[in-house]
């Protein structure tokens, strides 16, 4: 996701259409399913890494997180043997059980289907200060894609659809339980990109 000729670092946070980013952006190779953090690209890059314009986008927890429920569902095999389901877990299942998700969104043992981290472990240094130089939002995906075009002097395009969601809206998947669990889990989240529950 490091674009050496045009200089530009993307950090692809999980469930936030970062493949469809991908898609669209001219030169992007990574290892299939890991996700580096704008702290690993500056590791990586060095003293370079401030001649690159770093970029990355978010989308609100709860939303994110159903997103990522019916995304590991498709995979539903893989997932019930890897934590011993006999079944599919319920969305309400898969909220209460999710301390179990690892949360480290650093090193290559921990891929982006297993992640459920704040989006601002992704951005941030350990001194949280934020490492990159525009955040989009999934909410408004196409008009700050474009703004990251713009900056980058590449022809806008339109952002093709993968790994779409159901067309339901997240709050209906919710009980006031699961909504305040996410919510206590993502608060840094909600707290710093002023997300709320709609």
């Amino acid at each position: 996701m490091i674009n050496h000729s045009i200089k530009f670092v993307f950090v692809h946070i999980n469930k936030t259409a970062g493949t469809s980013i991908e898609k669209s952006l001219p030169g992007c190779v990574r290892r299939r399913n890991v996700h580096p953090s704008a702290n690993e690209y500056k590791q990586m890059l060095g003293e370079n890494f401030k001649n690159y314009f770093k970029f990355s986008f978010v989308r609100n927890p709860w939303d994110k997180m159903k997103s990522f429920y019916l995304f590991r569902s498709r995979s539903r095999k893989q997932w019930m043997k890897q934590h011993n389901y006999g079944r599919l877990p319920t969305f309400e299942e898969f909220i209460k059980n999710m301390l179990d998700i690892p949360t480290e969104p650093y090193g290559s043992k921990i891929t982006h289907t297993q992640r459920a981290s704040n989006q601002l472990d992704w951005l941030t240094d350990e001194n949280e200060n934020i490492l990159v130089d525009f955040i989009g939002r999934y909410e408004t995906l196409q008009s700050d894609y474009e703004k990251v075009c713009i900056e980058l002097k590449l022809p806008s395009a339109l952002l093709p659809e993968v790994n779409c969601s159901s067309g339901v809206h997240y709050s209906e998947y919710y009980t006031s339980e699961t909504r305040e669990i996410v919510a206590t889990r993502f608060q840094r989240d909600i707290d710093f990109f002023n997300y709320n529950f709609e």
